[in-house]
């Protein structure tokens, strides 16, 4: 079925749905006789009806914010009718639509790109410690609670000479357990009236909405962590989220297992792209990919002698200045699918990138003081 005929049924539904929600079978004629040619859609539509998954989006609790809800209702549907998750997407938006849920974006103009959803995420694979969590209500993300105290910054091999071993004391924070998806940037894009970045042939038309988002810039990166009520991780707290106090080499260990990780084995970039959030990379805390998949940005800007300063010795510190005569870049962290080297997967290896960049680089958010929290 083509976008225009979609959008058709869309708008039927956003016009009438509401007043015949009550009467299925009156509804099932009207959509009949609109789209002819639309059975299996009309199908889909009436069936999200009469299996309770349109009730499930009345009854939530708005607390529990738009995109909890409809991801409990699109659960329901694709447990019930068995449908692809897009499909599901689909059936499950035209309706949270036709409830009165923002339907100008579209009723009157077909054209208009639907609200994406945001699936459920996957919370913290098991980890040493169980983590605490809790859900960022604006975009469903899952979140670690890192305690305070010190931690092992740095490495004491000499190619890492930037990030000489030393203790940081960090106040205690919140760490998203994934990478931000696609998914929830689509989300974010949507709610703020921004363009997606210039999808990647790994991911033609970002169909694959829970692969971590890429082709970001810091500033983008920075425009969603305000947008969900939080920051970028500095670097420190990037770190330690990523190895813990034990001064670990990697989120696993001290020794390379290329099974933990989602990376490139024999060549550069023979891994074809990212994968879905989530499975590997899973550090003491219960953070995930935080070696492997894609590169992340961090709040602080690069300056390879940074941690030989006396500033990097302050309780929660952070780099807010360019260095003087370098030209600005902003820190990336964990690696990412196309490199190979082990070394890019320590949990202390400094990368850089500028901050207009928008390659396959990626992020995660994390703040001290949270925002709106659902146990």
């Amino acid at each position: 079925m083509d976008d225009a005929a979609r959008d058709h049924l869309r708008s039927l539904i956003a016009r009438y749905g509401r007043q015949l929600i009550e009467q299925p079978e009156q509804l099932r004629a009207l959509l009949a006789d609109a789209a002819p040619d639309a059975e299996r859609e009309r199908s889909l539509l009436i069936q999200a009806v009469e299996c309770g998954a349109v009730a499930a989006l009345r009854s939530a609790s708005r607390s529990d914010g738009d995109a909890v809800r409809v991801a409990r209702a699109i659960g329901l549907f694709e447990g019930v009718s068995g449908v692809r998750s897009d499909v599901a997407n689909w059936v499950i938006l035209s309706w949270f639509h036709a409830l009165g849920n923002r339907t100008e974006r579209f009723a009157d103009v077909p054209d208009v790109k639907a609200r994406p959803v945001v699936p459920p995420l996957p919370g913290p694979p098991e980890c040493h410690a169980p983590p605490t969590t809790h859900t960022n209500a604006k975009d469903g993300a899952t979140m670690v609670w890192i305690p305070p105290g010190p931690f092992a910054m740095g490495d004491p091999d000499s190619f890492l000479d930037s990030n000489p071993p030393h203790t940081i004391n960090l106040s205690g924070f919140w760490m998203y357990a994934n990478l931000v998806t696609v998914a929830q940037y689509e989300w974010f894009s949507w709610e703020m009236d921004r363009a997606m970045p210039p999808a990647p042939d790994f991911n033609p038309d970002w169909i694959r909405t829970d692969h971590p988002i890429v082709r970001v810039t810091w500033d983008d990166a920075s425009a969603y962590a305000e947008w969900a009520g939080c920051s970028l991780p500095t670097e420190a707290q990037w770190e330690k989220a990523a190895r813990g106090t034990d001064g670990r080499l990697y989120p696993w260990g001290n020794t390379f297992d290329g099974s933990k990780l989602w990376c490139s084995r024999s060549k550069l970039y023979d891994a074809g792209g990212t994968c879905p959030v989530g499975r590997l990379g899973v550090s003491p805390y219960g953070c995930t990919d935080m070696a492997g998949n894609v590169w992340q940005w961090c709040e602080d800007w690069y300056d390879m002698d940074y941690w030989k300063t006396g500033r990097a010795r302050a309780l929660d510190p952070v780099n807010l200045q360019v260095p003087p005569g370098k030209s600005p870049a902003r820190v990336v962290r964990g690696g990412a699918f196309g490199n190979s080297m082990p070394m890019y997967f320590r949990a202390s290896y400094r990368n850089y990138g500028p901050a207009f960049y928008y390659g396959n680089y990626g992020f995660r958010c994390a703040f001290r003081t949270p925002p709106a929290l659902r146990q």
